[in-house]
């Protein structure tokens, strides 16, 4: 078998013509005559053809002159990409102060098979210890049946008198039991997904609370009932731009405020003041979870609750710090290169750069990595070859007339050339799993730990030589033009940010935009994941639109959007064999675990827009693909693989509104359709497993 011949451009005759005479009403509107009979129609096929010839004689070069040709036309493979974790840092008390991570603080990860595989933290974390000023509830109605929208609970924060969290859950106006009528909340009737007015706890605090992992410590009494201690329907949530949005919750011992005990809460990031009953302080709020509060036979009361920061959450990298390093000497020559002692480098970040320095130790800092394309003789721009570790400076180019032309600024004859530091790092081996990069390398004051509660995602190894002449053909068909839907795709793939699956459709109707669905990269697991994690955020719709706008044509627009996501409940009635493995489908081994639990790990996983679809040792799933339906023969075959199932024996799936966050009303079924741009996701399966001997396991 011989290797393909590479086809550096496979347009033939016919296409050259077609795409000539598209071009036709854009730049000449009243040529209207597009015949063969017209003369500039007949110009057009004479240059087809020539242009034919080209290429043929193009993709007959030997590989070696193909690889000199995309050298002179400055093509690149792509370089290493770090894979990036949300790292938790946790003091060893309550009772520390501020806490401290400086930016670039190593962490190393045990889960490196070729050696310890080393992380750095890409901010500075501070957080302050919380000052807890103010209390309130919302509820709708007040002692007597007088309308009130926030109640002061602050005084009840330092006596021992318990504060009712969910005012409506308490009781009805008349004091009755809710329990009794469950849908009835204040004297009206619920509807399902609508959030019941009143039944929300606010605590307001002087400062921010941004990336801190915060401990509440509560007395707590038996009140709520009816509910799942394990899974209780409470969301805690912080006040941010985007208005409140969601803290994760974690070591909850209360039972759902139940029992005394602590539970802890990750702010977001953009923690911020807001106005809430004329106090503008800094606010967590509790509230009950609108699809499953009806388990709630009454409101859980809490009493001295207290709030302190036990750590702090950040990113981190797959990357290691180099020191300031020495390049060499410039001989004073138009493009002159100096190689960087290390390979596989990050693309470089403030206040990483470039240094000039003369024989009298003055030192030039203005030089920024840039195009020599544009450039003058008077920029100082450098470019760096991520993948060699090669710094260039411009070169001198012979223009039409034969004159020399510089392209950048050449350091000056005997200065001495100093990168002032840089990164290196990337690849697959940094897609570490979760509770893996737990080795804190530097000591940190009141720091006791570190653990990534996630798994480190997104890195990719250097492009390698095959896949880079594969890529090739393209970049020189189109360069770094934006023009069908498939160059939008390849040149935001190429920068590889942190998208998950991109997607392009062409407009529907003449002056439409192209739509770029685009899925990010969700670091949280598939059985935690709800529609908010995938949604684009402002950093990456800048970035994408950073990439575009200079390549798109005149008059083209792009719309960055995401697919349309369809939730799917799944379910089912299971039958235990008589013993029961700890073995999922995919035949990876999983230790612990319980049949059920295990079940709704392949569910969730499987039903998932970015790992979901079939899977095998060592290969995830790739997301299920757009416009194909969901059938409960897949999903039967996956779940009777498992380790401890006898069969399946019943299955029903059933649409669910992800964004309401409930299921759709409707009788289950076998098939579920998919409309077009639209994905599935999972929402709150629910697995019975039945013993042989006809009990449920619990």
């Amino acid at each position: 078998m011989t290797l393909p011949v590479p086809s550096l451009d496979d347009r033939r005759f016919q296409d050259i013509v077609d795409e000539a005479k598209r071009r036709i009403p854009r730049a000449f509107p009243a040529w209207t005559d597009h015949n063969v009979s017209d003369p500039g129609v007949a110009l057009i096929e004479l240059f087809a053809w020539m242009t034919e010839m080209t290429l043929v004689r193009l993709n007959q070069l030997p590989e070696r002159a193909m690889v000199t040709l995309l050298n002179t036309a400055g093509f690149q493979p792509l370089p290493a990409r770090a894979a990036r974790a949300l790292l938790t840092f946790s003091t060893a008390g309550e009772n520390v102060g501020r806490i401290v991570v400086p930016a670039r603080t190593q962490i190393g990860s045990t889960s490196g098979g070729d050696g310890q595989v080393i992380f750095e933290t890409e901010q500075h974390l501070a957080v302050e210890q919380p000052a807890l000023e103010r209390c309130l509830v919302e509820q709708t109605l007040a002692a007597g049946g007088v309308p009130a929208k926030y109640i002061e609970r602050t005084s009840e924060l330092t006596d021992d008198t318990p504060i009712v969290c969910f005012a409506g859950l308490a009781s009805d106006p008349a004091g009755a039991s809710v329990s009794a009528s469950p849908r009835v909340r204040a004297g009206r009737e619920a509807k399902i997904g609508e959030r019941f007015d009143g039944d929300a706890i606010y605590f307001g605090f002087a400062n921010s609370l941004a990336n801190a992992v915060v401990q509440l410590v509560v007395t707590a009494h038996v009140a709520g009932l009816g509910i799942r201690t394990d899974e209780p329907p409470l969301i805690w949530e912080a006040s941010t731009p985007r208005g409140f949005s969601t803290c994760e919750r974690y070591d909850d011992t209360t039972m759902g405020l139940n029992s005394s005990g602590s539970l802890k809460l990750v702010i977001p990031a953009d923690h911020c003041d807001e106005r809430v009953d004329g106090h503008k302080l800094y606010w967590l709020r509790l509230r009950a979870d609108t699809v499953t509060c009806e388990r709630y036979q009454a409101s859980p009361t809490i009493t001295r609750p207290t709030f302190a920061a036990v750590g702090g959450v950040v990113w981190a990298a797959h990357a290691m710090t180099q020191p300031r390093e020495e390049l060499g000497c410039s001989d004073g020559k138009p493009g002159q290169r100096f190689r960087l002692s290390q390979r596989s480098i990050l693309p470089l970040e403030h206040p990483d750069g470039l240094e000039v320095i003369d024989a009298e130790g003055k030192v030039d800092s203005g030089w920024s990595m840039g195009d020599f394309a544009g450039a003058t003789a008077h920029d100082k721009v450098f470019t760096v070859n991520l993948v060699t570790g090669e710094i260039a400076f411009g070169p001198s180019v012979l223009d039409s007339a034969g004159r020399p032309t510089q392209h950048g600024a050449i350091p000056p004859e005997k200065t001495r050339i100093v990168m002032t530091g840089y990164r290196v790092g990337g690849g697959s081996r940094g897609n570490s799993a979760a509770g893996t990069v737990v080795n804190l390398r530097t000591s940190l004051r009141s720091i006791a730990g570190v653990t990534n509660r996630t798994p480190a995602t997104g890195g990719l190894d250097a492009e390698s030589y095959e896949q880079a002449m594969q890529r090739a053909p393209l970049v020189l068909r189109s360069g770094d033009r934006a023009v069908t839907s498939a160059d939008h795709v390849r040149i935001v793939r190429d920068v590889r940010l942190d998208i998950a699956r991109l997607d392009a459709r062409e407009p529907r109707t003449s002056g439409q935009a192209f739509r770029l669905l685009v899925v990010p990269n969700v670091a949280v697991a598939p059985k935690d994941q709800n529609i908010d994690d995938y949604a684009i955020t402002t950093d990456l719709a800048i970035a994408i639109e950073r990439e575009l706008e200079p390549r798109r044509l005149v008059g083209s627009r792009c719309l960055i959007t995401t697919p349309y996501y369809l939730g799917v409940t799944v379910a089912m009635r299971v039958l235990a064999a008589p013993t029961a493995g700890t073995r999922h489908a995919s035949g990876a081994a999983e230790p612990g675990g319980s049949l059920k639990e295990r079940i709704l790990g392949e569910l969730y996983r499987y039903v998932n827009p970015v790992v979901g679809g079939p899977s095998s040792v060592g290969v995830r799933g790739v997301g299920l693909a757009y416009d194909t339906p969901l059938v409960a023969e897949q999903l039967e075959a996956l779940v009777s693989a498992i380790d401890g199932v006898l069969k399946v024996a019943d299955i029903e799936l059933f649409r669910a509104d992800a964004r309401r966050e409930l299921r759709c009303p409707g009788p289950g079924s076998r098939r579920i359709e998919l409309p077009p741009d639209t994905l599935f996701m999972s929402f709150k399966h629910a697995v019975v497993v039945v013993e042989p001997n006809g009990t449920v396991r619990r």
